[in-house]
């Protein structure tokens, strides 16, 4: 009988109901015998199929114990099962398989994975919903009310983030990997630079600077309140809130931005960006001798140079489209397809800064190229992050509550959008094929992603573990004068 009294289409459907349909629709009685009857949906005999009821592997709703053979199979049309068994059927608690699997599998270390994702905002819960006075009756009526306030903003804050994560998932993976690889060639182009003595003093500690802070959600602009602190009276530091060693029970701004990663899809082109702030500020040295106009400092160039060619071959070898049209920038100037480059017609039109969104909200500027870039960016960006969480979070949720176990499910995805009455749908379950197919692959697939992963997590954790120590090599030697560069050391 069907599992519930819901509707087909709400759940309500049973497909080892409908397996037994399609067996008494192939079998009938005749003589004191059972016989077949056309159609025969069974790929098996009578007797093969008393046989294997008699093992206890009667096709529907036949589980695996331990034997090869398996169950005899149940093959039906298509257009049967849509006449038939329309609708999808509501996984049950009784079977562990249909929701605790997926469950557990994949969307419990989903979650554990992305709460440990630095983020720049969070939802902010109300701190009085934690302090009540438990002195009074009242609050201990109210506590249990606070406690479901607090625990539903939390789960917001943790869905919404979960559903960040599964949106945005490429985007973040790829600026990560960027921002690692520029780490490396920072710290591979101060060791050179440093053993043949081309950076000076500030030289270094600005990239350092960069390395260690570069993706920290920073001001650019400097912020009046720094600007007073500088300027403090130093007689006054140990007696002052505002200094930084004072000992203070009173609760501290927790908006720092020096505590604030950027949001993991910036980290890369932020850092970026701050090396280019360092390259623009060495960018022209002063001459060896005492007079003479400023020349161009190779070393600061050629650093630049570089991450010009990381951006391009991430560029070249990324699918993640919308990522590398807002944030890789235009390539460098030249002949071939000179209107795609740096300094070229899409260039002057706002075609490589789609994220600038200050022309939209200007009268003079609203209907421009640049405003049309913006709202196509964003209209992707929108698109394609909404598809992302409908089919991540979505599909769990559908895999969990059994809408995957429908008619439609159980052919082949190159059938959708021809429909063929005559293609086959195997109704039963732990057939044969099934049982080959499940040894043959499942276990190599099961083995191959362990080591995978372990392979990525070690590898991950030997070029973390290297880049920080060859980073904390850097900063001892910060104070050596026999690194400094040649021409600082000629003037001492």
């Amino acid at each position: 009988l069907p599992a519930s009294n819901r509707e087909p289409s709400g759940g309500g459907q049973n497909f080892t109901h409908c397996c037994l349909l399609a067996v008494n629709a192939s079998l009938e009685v005749l003589n004191g015998s059972v016989v077949e009857k056309v159609p025969y949906y069974l790929n098996a005999s009578v007797d093969d199929l008393l046989a294997a009821t008699k093992a206890g592997q009667f096709p529907c709703g036949a589980v695996w114990d331990g034997n090869s053979v398996g169950a005899p199979i149940v093959e039906v049309p298509y257009a049967w099962v849509e006449e038939t068994c329309p609708g999808w059927q509501l996984s049950t608690s009784g079977i562990e398989s249909q929701w605790l699997s997926p469950f557990v599998g994949f969307l419990l270390p989903a979650v554990i994975f992305c709460l440990t994702i630095p983020r720049r905002r969070k939802l902010t819960v109300w701190h009085q919903l934690f302090v009540p006075d438990l002195s009074r009756a009242i609050s201990w009526l109210l506590a249990p009310l606070a406690m479901v306030l607090a625990g539903m903003c939390a789960i917001c804050d943790t869905i919404s983030w979960l559903a960040m994560c599964f949106a945005f998932a490429s985007p973040m993976l790829l600026s990560g990997f960027y921002e690692a690889y520029l780490d490396y060639i920072i710290i591979n182009f101060l060791q050179e630079k440093t053993e043949n003595f081309r950076l000076t003093l500030d030289m270094r500690a600005r990239l350092l600077f960069v390395v260690l802070c570069g993706n920290l959600d920073l001001e650019v602009k400097i912020r009046e309140s720094d600007r007073q602190f500088m300027e403090w009276n130093t007689l006054h530091q140990n007696g002052n809130e505002h200094w930084p060693n004072f000992t203070t029970t009173t609760e501290q701004n927790p908006s720092s931005p020096w505590t604030h990663p950027a949001w993991l899809w910036l980290r890369g082109r932020s850092k970026r960006d701050w090396v280019e702030k360092v390259w623009k500020t060495y960018k022209l040295r002063p001459p060896a001798g005492q007079k003479g106009e400023f020349v161009l400092d190779e070393d600061m160039d050629a650093l630049r140079r570089s991450l010009t060619f990381t951006v391009y071959a991430i560029s070249q070898i990324s699918q993640i489209v919308l990522w590398m049209w807002a944030f890789a920038g235009p390539p460098q100037q030249g002949k071939l397809l000179s209107f795609l480059r740096k300094g070229g017609v899409l260039d002057r039109n706002g075609f490589f800064t789609p994220t600038d969104t200050r022309t939209l909200w200007s009268r003079e500027t609203y209907f421009s190229l640049k405003s049309v870039w913006a709202i196509l960016w964003y209209g992707l960006a929108s698109t394609l992050g909404i598809g992302g969480v409908f089919t991540s979070i979505g599909g769990t949720m559908m895999q969990l509550i059994g809408v995957y176990r429908s008619g439609k499910c159980l052919i082949n995805a190159e059938w959708w959008t021809k429909p063929n009455g005559g293609v086959g749908v195997i109704i039963s379950s732990n057939y044969a094929l099934e049982i080959e197919d499940a040894k043959k692959h499942w276990a190599s697939c099961g083995i191959t992603a362990t080591m995978f992963l372990g392979v990525v997590a070690f590898c991950g954790w030997w070029y973390q573990r290297r880049v920080r120590d060859l980073f904390r090599e850097l900063v001892n030697d910060l104070g050596n004068p026999r690194t400094d560069r040649e021409d600082v050391k000629a003037t001492v």
